[in-house]
């Protein structure tokens, strides 16, 4: 798994992941994906959720945390839970679970193509 030097070329293989990304989804986003990131904004706007930290992985979106308890594509979340939506591959789905790393990484679609 590669990934760019600290600081070197950063901003151009981000948009290089992106691109890959979002051209793997025809450029499209589920009903699913729509709802998620509604509900999130209406969220966010009300101080319901916070953005906590960052996905490692394309397209690096925000890992939410919740502020009090809240509903989120139909699932109960307690105060302090943590939450993200994975985009890839058509199997996206609400993330409840995260496991550190040490810097962004690679899509996960580029590492079934190796």
């Amino acid at each position: 798994m590669a990934t760019p030097a600290a600081g070197c070329g950063r901003g151009e293989w981000a948009e290089d992941e992106l691109r890959e990304l979002w051209e793997n989804k025809n450029w499209r986003l589920s009903a699913d994906e729509v709802q998620f990131l509604a509900e999130t904004k209406e969220l966010e706007r009300q101080g319901a959720i916070r953005a906590d930290s960052y996905m490692a992985e394309c397209p690096f979106d925000p890992v939410w945390v919740t502020t009090r308890p809240v509903t989120i594509l139909g699932r109960q979340m307690g105060l302090g839970s943590q939450f993200a939506y994975d985009h890839h591959h058509g199997r996206g789905q609400l993330m409840t679970s995260f496991q550190s790393v040490p810097d962004f990484q690679e899509c996960a679609e580029d590492e079934d193509d190796e």
